[in-house]
């Protein structure tokens, strides 16, 4: 878990887009989303892990333990159930509503954190340096 502590900023992200049109995001949404670089914060307290992702437009802090099930929101808002965990050099983020199911993971490469995020047959990836 220690690697991914840290403060990292967005420089790339590929076919995120699609990933954002998958979830129904209006045009003017995906447009604001093309040009946020947002500063992802994660930070450790014990057993509690911190995801504190900062923009222009939106802030969102979420507090949990690697395993444990919490209460989050998708993309477009709606209530799902998360569980991150880490499973060897990567942490796997997984959110279910309704009959849905979106999976995020997070590793280290080159110094880099890389997000892929899938949704349905969409894979985006947002590649983060830390500051």
């Amino acid at each position: 878990m220690e690697k991914f502590i840290g403060v990292w900023k967005l420089v790339n992200a590929e076919n995120f887009d699609e990933y954002m049109k998958a979830f129904g995001i209006s045009d003017e949404w995906r447009n604001i989303g093309h040009v946020l670089k947002p500063k992802m914060i994660i930070s450790q307290d014990d057993d509690t892990v911190v995801f504190d992702v900062e923009s222009l437009v939106a802030n969102q802090k979420i507090s949990f333990k690697l395993g444990e099930e919490f209460q989050s929101k998708t993309m477009d808002g709606k209530d799902c159930k998360v569980t991150v965990s880490l499973d060897g050099d990567s942490l796997i983020e997984v959110s279910k509503w309704d009959d849905s199911e979106s999976c995020n993971v997070y590793m280290i490469k080159d110094g880099q954190l890389i997000k892929s995020m899938s949704y349905e047959d969409i894979v985006a990836v947002r590649t983060f340096e830390k500051v």
